[in-house]
């Protein structure tokens, strides 16, 4: 799938290429350029998310049944500079949580085939709240009410990562005791591609501050990581030895946005032939 987005998005800045050198050569011979410059505000809900080394190791070894992040809403601001005409570069971040919580019971066997010899009760909660800040170059080509635009960002993910185990066990002296397993920030880098349209209001409102309304389509890849298991190594007879070591926490997804901007200046420039 992430393939199949990349060549999409390919596909989307050749034409944006070729767009931004027509439209250059279209308002040359105009005699006029306009710059914008813009606060972005926006909405969407994250999809994608999760980290198959984390859901191998909890359902093979916690017995849940979990094997997905939640989506929910996310929220984020750009500030987008256009130092020339369809250049825009910008400071972008983003407030984004998902996670899980699940109870259920687990059969305590002394091996894997013997008859169970008690019962324990497990309650998971698991959270990641992320504050990817990234600084983004983009294409707009177009002066149109309508304009599409393509960019491309790097910059630091930060996430705050939780994993906390309830147990309640019918059997005496169980070794397995639950835990806060996890409970730190994480810095990594991060980058995001992105496309989107911006749907301007007509000429009777351009120069309000509020100019109109986006909608676009995001990805961002945040490396962060926590050594999920390593405090829970202790519970288990024979733990992985890979348990110490950190694992990609899943911050990363893709996400559908809407929402609206405001342009703070306006720059009509005169060029002279």
């Amino acid at each position: 799938m992430k393939k199949n987005i990349t060549g999409v998005i390919v596909c989307i800045l050749l034409h944006q290429i070729y767009t931004i050198s027509y439209s250059q050569e279209a308002d040359n011979k105009k005699g006029t350029t306009k710059i914008n410059n813009m606060i972005c505000v926006y909405a969407g809900p994250k999809f994608g998310y999760g980290s198959s080394e984390f859901t191998k190791n909890y359902i093979q070894y916690f017995d849940g049944r979990n094997n997905e992040f939640s989506a929910k809403l996310a929220f984020g601001a750009t500030l987008k500079l256009e130092p020339s005409e369809g250049i825009r570069l910008g400071l972008l971040g983003e407030f984004a949580q998902t996670g899980f919580t699940e109870i259920y019971k687990q059969q305590i066997r002394p091996h894997r085939d013997s008859l169970p010899v008690g019962e324990r009760s497990i309650e998971q909660q698991f959270a990641i709240t992320s504050y990817p800040i990234l600084l983004t170059a983009e294409i707009a080509p177009t002066l149109n009410q309508f304009r599409t635009y393509i960019g491309a960002g790097i910059g630091v993910g930060i996430a705050n990562i939780s994993w906390q185990e309830k147990l309640n066990s019918s059997m005496i002296n169980d070794v397995r005791t639950g835990g806060n397993y996890v409970d730190e920030t994480s810095i990594a880098p991060a980058f995001t591609l992105y496309t989107g349209i911006e749907l301007g209001f007509d000429k009777k409102v351009k120069q309000s501050i509020f100019a109109g309304v986006l909608i676009e389509a995001k990805y961002v890849y945040s490396g962060v990581s926590a050594a999920f298991f390593d405090k829970a190594r202790k519970q288990f007879a024979s733990p992985p030895g890979a348990w110490s070591e950190k694992v990609y926490a899943g911050a990363s997804a893709f996400a559908i946005n809407v929402g609206v901007f405001f342009q703070f200046t306006k720059q009509p420039e005169t060029i002279k032939k």
